[in-house]
């Protein structure tokens, strides 16, 4: 079976479950969103017909259950139940005001690079960083117990319909990144063992200097690949180092710190880089394939083009 005949199985599925009682008052849709690298999913939402808001379940990670077996009746059952969980937690976002004043201070920020997200950039806010990526604003309606979220990105759409100042929208999300996602860096290999704090900002960091490989990230390790734009990071980082660096993008979450011993050449480290992207990185985790190089000297972060580790022919995307 095709993913297309799944889907529609397993919607058909969902609406024979609703009790017969409740049928008149509940809707099913199917819903396609673009995601993050212009990932379409298919989802379904289910809904009061009096609620304006209802969660979307995406259908593709219940596809491989399918195939092993699993019946469309019982994966019916679990959405619905994801559904009433999902219900049970979300805001009421009825009473939310999208007004600019009532959103600033819950506006932050997604990197992603622009390459890999056309489609999808083309309905939202953005704002271009160097060397390819991209900064899209959101604003965070809530927070869960867990630490998820509940949030939309600005579409060009809404910041028409609220007449927002987009300079001045993008401004106070980024502000609000850096402000509530604390730089982190450590020895590859080392956070598990050292959970607490290691802000590379901060007077009293050190760097071990027989330590080959660095991650740097947020407090929180997610989408912490913005970190390194932060403003007078990349800087830093070279100036704690002692010397020219390597960043790989680990995925949306990180970047991997390489400091320059001479031994390293930008091809074979990004060979590597999307090597790991198409084999291991969720698709919706890539960030790029592209490696950087901060040279200190020139006190710039760039993508060496061709073979060059540090040469003179350089990008300044």
């Amino acid at each position: 079976m095709n993913r297309e005949d799944f889907y529609n199985e397993i919607i058909e599925a969902v609406k024979d479950e609703i009790p017969e009682i409740l049928k008149e008052v509940v809707s099913v849709e199917r819903i396609e969103q673009m995601k993050v690298n212009d990932e379409k999913l298919i989802g379904i939402c289910i809904r009061l017909s009096e609620n304006a808001v209802a969660p979307t379940i995406y259908l593709d990670e219940f596809f491989e259950a399918y195939q092993e077996g699993i019946p469309a009746k019982q994966i019916a059952q679990h959405i619905l139940c994801m559904t009433a969980e999902a219900g049970m937690h979300a805001p009421e976002v009825e009473s939310i005001s999208m007004k600019y004043e009532d959103v600033a201070d819950k506006l932050t920020m997604q990197m992603v690079e622009g390459e890999r997200n056309k489609v999808r950039l083309k309905d939202l806010v953005y704002r271009p960083v160097d060397n390819g990526m991209v900064m899209i604003p959101y604003i965070e309606i809530a927070r869960d117990d867990d630490g998820g979220s509940y949030r939309t990105a600005v579409t060009k759409n809404m910041a028409q319909e609220f007449d927002y100042d987009i300079d001045m929208l993008l401004d106070q999300a980024f502000e609000n990144l850096v402000a509530k996602n604390e730089p982190v860096l450590y020895e590859m290999g080392s956070f598990d063992d050292k959970p607490q704090s290691r802000n590379p900002m901060n007077e009293d960091f050190e760097i071990n200097p027989f330590h080959g490989m660095y991650i740097l990230t947020n407090n929180r390790k997610d989408e912490g690949g913005s970190v390194l734009f932060y403003p007078g990071m990349d800087t830093q980082i070279g100036e704690l180092l002692g010397s020219n660096y390597f960043a790989l993008p680990g995925s949306l979450h990180e970047f991997i710190i390489v400091p320059d011993n001479g031994m390293h050449e930008a091809e074979k480290l990004r060979q590597v880089v999307k090597e790991a992207n198409a084999t291991i990185i969720p698709p919706n985790e890539v960030l790029s394939d592209r490696v950087l190089y901060f040279d200190r000297e020139k006190n710039k972060l760039y993508e060496p083009k061709g073979r060059e580790r540090d040469g003179d022919e350089r990008s300044d995307r």
